[in-house]
């Protein structure tokens, strides 16, 4: 299972004031390898970036490139991927923010609008099988 609770549901404008590295993930993203690029991008991953959910996993639990302390990942709505992927996302994005809970170098936020919520939380109570397997997708 997923841990929805490492996730903020709230209206974007809440955070907007935040000095943050933010970055705005929209919900059309229908592939691995589009969020995993974007989100690599946005954040101005290092060179070695892997481009896979391991990877991912990785560059959001290091930081250390970032000058910001505070990084939020915004979403519009749940991307549209295919739900075992979503599934391994939303893990990597929980992962993160439990990782730097109480830490004082770094904080992530991951937000979803209030209307996303459910999706999110029936998305969350399946388990994560196999991640491994998952993550080589």
């Amino acid at each position: 299972m997923i841990d929805a609770s490492a996730f903020t549901f709230s209206e974007p404008e809440l955070l907007s004031d935040l000095a943050a590295k933010v970055v705005d993930v929209p919900h059309s993203y229908t592939t691995k390898s589009s969020i995993i690029t974007h989100l690599a991008k946005s954040l101005a991953a290092p060179d070695y970036f892997g481009a896979n959910w391991d990877a991912l996993d990785e560059c959001l639990r290091d930081l250390g490139w970032l000058e910001e302390r505070f990084v939020v990942i915004r979403h519009d709505g749940v991307p549209r991927l295919p739900v075992d992927v979503l599934r391994v996302y939303l893990d990597v994005l929980a992962r993160a923010v439990q990782s730097w809970r109480g830490q004082n170098e770094h904080e992530v936020v991951v937000t979803f609008p209030l209307t996303a919520r459910e999706e999110i939380m029936t998305v969350a109570k399946e388990p994560v099988a196999s991640l491994d397997r998952k993550r080589r997708r």
